[in-house]
């Protein structure tokens, strides 16, 4: 968490064991990366990643033009694309409108909203996953 706190992009990287539709075992490399500085809403961003795209992530934009092509404001979630194959277009999430969350509530709604285990904070420091 230090180098979240000071402002740092953190990365976090796991292998992911799955299956494919033929039941072969799969075993990608996937990336949470994580930034924003904690003392300022705007910025705070979480993405996972897979083989450098990201498929899944929230974040906290001033302005930011959603799926639909309107411009919002506030939280949003990045939606996967199944055409384009990334989750680059975003959609409006109310996920702390009514309250003041503090950078690690935001961590722990997102990691558990895109069902990524939450790991514990010396876990952190050791910059492992799972």
């Amino acid at each position: 968490m230090k180098k979240i706190e000071q402002g740092e992009r953190v990365e976090l990287q796991a292998v992911h064991e799955m299956a494919d539709k033929n039941g072969e075992t799969l075993k990608p490399r996937i990336r949470l990366r994580i930034s924003g500085k904690p003392k300022f809403r705007a910025g705070w961003h979480v993405s996972l990643l897979l083989y450098n795209k990201r498929i899944d992530g929230f974040g906290y934009d001033e302005r930011f033009t959603d799926l639909d092509g309107v411009e919002q404001s506030g939280w949003h979630r990045h939606i996967w694309n199944e055409k384009t194959q990334d989750a680059e277009g975003k959609i409006s999430v109310s996920l702390f409108d009514k309250g003041d969350p503090s950078f690690r509530d935001f961590l722990i709604w997102s990691l558990k909203e895109m069902n990524v285990s939450c790991p514990r904070d010396d876990d952190y420091a050791n910059e492992t996953l799972f």
